[in-house]
C-alpha cells in the first residue's frame, strides 16, 4: 500500500515501477488525495492493482482481507486433490499467485511454444493472458497488405525461429502496432458500425466468459475487435478464436443476407508479459474509440462493475464480469477503482500509539480532532468534504493524555477548522492548558473572522508561545475571494488579527496565495502590505497549486491559468500575471522565508522596507538584487546572507553602515554564537557580548512551522 500525495508522487511512481518489475505477483494498492482524482491519467496508475479513492481507513483493510482470503481460496481450489493446502507449500507446487485476476499468468521461467498458423508466428504458454485482434476481411487495403508483406519478408530474412524475447517484442512493434494504425483509418465496409451487427460479436464474446475463458478489456470497433482474454484450463486460444469468428460470422451474414468470408482468416495474438504491459493494453483498448474518432456501442471491462463514472458507455456498465468471480469477499476481486465514502470517524482506531520514541524525540507529532470543512474555497481539497466530523472525545483525550505522558510537547493539529465549533475548541484548550509544561506548543488552523469573546478569553489564559495559529487570509481582494467561493469579512479579520497580536501570546502564521483567478500583481502587492501591517510573526506566500480534484480548475480557461505539469502543479502564469512576474513572486516567497520567516534577521530584515511606501516593492527590490547577485534561491546560509544584506542595505539603499552592522550583530548573537563574523569585525564588536534586549523576542521559525506550510498547501 502506498499513500500518494503531491509531495511524494514522483518518488512513489518510481517505487511502484520497481516493485512491479521485481515482484509482479505483489498486489499493489494505491490511495491518498493525489491518486483519488484524475486517477487513470497518472503514470503510477499503470502499476496499480487496486486504487482506493477517498478515505481508506475502512476500505483498505477490507480490500486486504478480500485479497488474502481469495489468494488462500484459490490456492486450495487449484492444488491437486491429494495435495494438502498448507502455508508451508513450496513455490514449485503452489504457483497460484500468478493465477490471480490482476496477474497476467505469464511465467518467464517456463517455455514459450512457438508455432506458425498460416502466415503469422504465434507464441503460447499455459495460463496466460493474451491480447487478441481479429479484423474484417476487407479492413486493410491491398496496397497496405503489399507493404506489410514486403516488410515481413525483409524481417524474416534476418530472423529465424525460434525467436528470442527481444525478437518477439520487435516483431510486435514493427507489425502489430502498424496494423492497428491502419485499422483505425476505417477502411473497408466497417459493417460493425451497425449496432445490431456489433451486438452479435459482443454476445459471442460474452457467451462462454467464465466457462471457457475470462474476458478482461474488450471493444468492438467498426472493422476490428480487440480482446484481452485468459483461456481457462482445457481450452486453447485457437479453438476460442475459431468459435468467436465462426458464430459471429454466421449471425452477421444471415442478418445481411449474404455469404462468403467475413473475417480475415488469421488473427493476431500476443502474450501479455507483466502488469505494466497489461495496464498499457487495457488503456489502449479503452481509449481506442476516442483515438480512432469512432463511436462504439459495445465494449467491456472487468473494471466496469466498480467504475462509477457516468460518462462510460452504457454497454460497458452492463457487462458485469466482476460479478462472475467468487462472491465470498466484500470487495470485488477484479475491482481497479474503489470509491470509498467518507468514513464514520468513530469507527477509526486512533493511530497515536504507533508513534515511536524516536518520532516523539525528533519529529513533529501530527494529530487530528476533526475532519471536513464547511467552506467551499475552490483551491482546497477540503472543499469536497463539507461535513465536519469530530472524533469521539472519550477516545481523543485519553490518547492525547498518553502522548503527553510519553513526552510529546508539540502537537500539530491537521484539522481544517479548529474554531468552527467553539464549545469543542474551548474543551481542547482547557485540556492542554491544565496540563501545560514549559515547551508545550499546539498548532491549530483557525478561521480568522470567527474568534468570539469566549474563545478569545480562553486564548488569553494560555501562556505565551503555547499556541500557534495558522490564519488563512489567501487574498484581501473581495472580488477574487467571491470568485473562488471563499468567505471574506476583511474588517473582522483585521480586528481579530490585531487582538491576537496585542492581547495574547499566540504566534500567528498567516497565508497569502499568489496566482488566484482575477488577481493581478498590484492587487497581490496591496494584500501583502495590508497583511504585513497587522504584524503577524510569519507570512507564508504560497503559489497557487492545481490540486487534482479541486474546483479551482474551472477558472483555467477564462483566466488563462497555466500550471506546471509536474507536482506540486504550481501556477506558471495567468492572463494578469505573466510567467516572468510569477517567477519573481516565487523568488520573493523563497527569500521572504530565508530572510524573515526563519527568524534569523528580526532586527535587520525590517530595514529593507523601513520608511518605504510599499514594503512589498521594497522587498521585491531586495529579491531581484539577491537573485542577480547569487543566481540561486538556495545555499544561502546565515553568514553569507548577512554579508549580502550588509552590502545591499548600505550600498544599494544608502543606510548607515554602523546601523546595519549593529542590527546584524544583534541577530547573529540571538543564536548564542560567541564569535564575530569577519565582515563585522571592523565595527569593533566584542566576542561573547550578549544584548539583553533580545531575550524577549523568540525566534519565529521552527521545524514545526515549516512543516505547517506544507500542510497548508495539502
Amino acid at each position: 500500500g502506498i499513500g500518494c500525495h503531491i509531495w511524494n508522487i514522483e518518488l512513489a511512481t518510481k517505487v511502484a515501477a520497481l516493485l512491479k518489475n521485481i515482484r509482479p505477483d505483489i498486489s499493489l494498492i494505491l490511495g491518498g488525495p493525489e491518486i483519488s482524482h484524475e486517477t487513470e491519467e497518472q503514470e503510477i496508475f499503470r502499476y496499480a492493482d487496486h486504487v482506493i479513492c477517498g478515505e481508506g481507513e475502512i476500505a483498505f483493510p477490507k480490500l486486504c482481507h478480500a485479497l488474502l482470503n481469495r489468494r488462500k481460496l484459490r490456492a486450495c481450489v487449484q492444488l491437486p486433490v491429494d495435495t494438502p493446502c498448507t502455508a508451508a507449500g513450496s513455490a514449485a507446487t503452489v504457483p497460484q499467485a500468478a493465477r490471480l485476476p490482476e496477474a497476467t499468468g505469464f511465467n518467464p521461467y517456463q517455455e514459450v511454444h512457438q508455432t506458425r498458423r498460416k502466415n503469422l508466428p504465434h507464441w503460447t504458454q499455459d495460463d496466460c493472458t493474451y491480447f487478441v485482434t481479429f479484423r474484417l476481411a476487407d479492413s486493410i487495403p491491398q496496397s497496405r497488405i503489399k507493404e506489410y508483406e514486403e516488410l515481413r519478408r525483409k524481417w524474416e530474412e534476418h530472423h529465424h525461429p525460434p525467436y528470442s524475447e527481444k525478437e518477439r517484442e520487435r516483431f510486435n512493434e514493427l507489425f502489430s502496432e502498424r496494423v492497428n494504425e491502419w485499422l483505425d483509418e476505417g477502411a473497408g465496409s466497417c459493417c460493425l458500425k451497425n449496432p445490431e451487427l456489433a451486438a452479435h460479436v459482443a454476445e459471442t464474446l460474452q457467451h462462454f466468459d467464465g466457462e471457457r475463458y475470462e474476458l478482461d478489456e474488450w471493444v468492438v470497433m467498426p472493422n476490428h475487435v480487440h480482446v484481452l482474454v485468459k483461456p481457462l484450463p482445457g481450452f486453447g486460444l485457437p479453438a476460442i478464436l475459431h468459435t468467436w469468428k465462426s458464430y459471429s460470422a454466421h449471425a452477421i451474414n444471415q442478418a445481411l443476407n449474404r455469404k462468403g468470408q467475413l473475417w480475415q482468416k488469421e488473427s493476431y495474438d500476443h502474450i501479455v508479459r507483466d502488469m505494466d504491459e497489461l495496464n498499457r493494453i487495457r488503456n489502449y483498448i479503452r481509449r481506442n474509440p476516442e483515438k480512432a474518432r469512432f463511436r462504439v456501442d459495445f465494449a467491456g471491462s472487468r473494471r466496469a462493475a466498480c467504475d462509477t463514472k457516468a460518462a462510460e458507455p452504457a454497454a460497458i456498465q452492463t457487462v458485469p464480469q466482476a460479478a462472475r468471480l467468487p462472491s465470498g469477499a466484500d470487495v470485488p476481486q477484479a475491482a481497479r477503482l474503489l470509491h470509498a465514502a467518507p468514513v464514520d470517524v468513530a469507527q477509526i482506531e486512533l493511530p497515536y500509539d504507533l508513534y515511536s520514541d524516536e518520532d516523539i524525540a525528533h519529529r513533529a507529532i501530527y494529530v487530528e480532532a476533526s475532519r471536513g470543512c464547511p467552506f467551499r474555497c475552490e483551491y482546497c481539497m477540503s472543499s469536497l468534504d463539507p461535513t465536519v466530523r469530530y472524533f469521539p472525545e472519550e477516545k481523543l483525550f485519553p490518547a492525547f493524555e498518553k502522548l503527553l505522558g510519553r513526552g510529546v510537547r508539540s502537537f500539530k493539529f491537521v484539522d481544517r477548522t479548529f474554531n468552527i465549533d467553539i464549545a469543542f475548541a474551548l474543551k481542547m484548550l482547557t485540556f492542554f492548558r491544565e496540563r501545560y509544561e514549559p515547551g508545550m506548543m499546539l498548532h491549530f488552523e483557525v478561521i480568522p473572522d470567527h474568534l468570539p469573546d469566549g474563545l478569545m478569553d480562553a486564548v488569553k489564559q494560555c501562556p505565551p508561545g503555547m499556541l500557534q495559529f495558522e490564519v488563512g487570509i489567501q487574498t484581501f481582494n473581495v472580488a477574487v475571494a467571491h470568485r473562488i467561493q471563499r468567505p471574506l469579512d476583511t474588517e473582522k479579520i483585521e480586528a481579530n488579527m490585531r487582538r491576537l497580536r496585542e492581547e495574547t501570546g499566540v504566534h500567528i502564521h498567516s497565508d497569502l496565495i499568489a496566482g488566484l483567478p482575477g488577481e493581478d500583481l498590484e492587487s497581490f502587492e496591496s494584500g501583502f502590505n495590508r497583511l504585513l501591517a497587522l504584524n503577524p510573526q510569519e507570512i507564508q506566500l504560497g503559489i497557487l497549486k492545481r490540486l487534482r480534484g479541486a474546483p479551482i480548475d474551472r477558472h483555467s480557461k477564462d483566466w488563462k491559468m497555466v500550471y506546471s505539469p509536474h507536482a506540486p502543479y504550481e501556477i506558471l502564469q495567468t492572463n494578469l500575471i505573466p510567467f516572468e512576474q510569477m517567477q519573481r513572486i516565487s523568488r520573493f516567497a523563497r527569500y521572504w522565508d530565508l530572510t524573515v520567516n526563519n527568524g534569523q534577521f528580526i532586527h535587520a530584515a525590517p530595514l529593507i522596507w523601513r520608511d518605504a511606501p510599499s514594503p512589498f516593492a521594497a522587498f521585491m527590490e531586495w529579491s531581484d538584487w539577491l537573485y542577480a547577485k547569487t543566481n540561486t534561491t538556495g545555499n544561502l546560509h546565515m553568514v553569507r546572507l548577512a554579508k549580502l544584506l550588509m552590502e545591499f542595505l548600505s550600498d544599494e539603499k544608502g543606510l548607515n553602515e554602523k546601523t546595519v552592522a549593529d542590527a546584524l550583530w544583534r541577530d547573529y548573537q540571538r543564536g548564542n554564537r560567541p564569535d564575530v563574523p569577519g565582515f563585522l569585525k571592523r565595527f569593533g564588536f566584542e566576542q561573547g557580548r550578549q544584548d539583553a534586549g533580545d531575550t524577549t523576542v523568540p525566534p519565529t521559525s521552527s521545524r514545526l512551522s515549516r512543516q505547517s506550510r506544507h500542510q497548508t498547501d495539502l
